[in-house]
């Protein structure tokens, strides 16, 4: 999904319904930063709903962690990253 521009809390909230949550499972993890939209409660709750947990990580600790969870992402479906930098 591509949005033009920057994201706010419509456009996440579109792709999480949409995109996101149908490929959710119980207990999936989805790690994601500080940025505002992350933290919109309609989000948490779609998330939620299909049994996956949300991690959220503080951002200068994201951006230590980021490439060990991207490589992590790649190589297993136990985490689904959402970094914005």
């Amino acid at each position: 999904m591509t949005v033009p521009g920057s994201i706010n809390t419509e456009a996440f909230l579109t792709y999480v319904t949409q995109v996101l949550a149908p490929q959710l499972w119980k207990g999936a993890i989805v790690v994601m930063d500080n940025l505002k939209v992350h933290h919109a409660e309609r989000v948490r709750v779609a998330i939620e709903s299909v049994g996956a947990l949300i991690q959220v990580f503080a951002p200068l600790l994201s951006r230590f962690i980021f490439s060990g969870l991207t490589q992590l992402a790649q190589c297993d479906r136990y985490f689904i990253v959402f970094m914005y930098y």
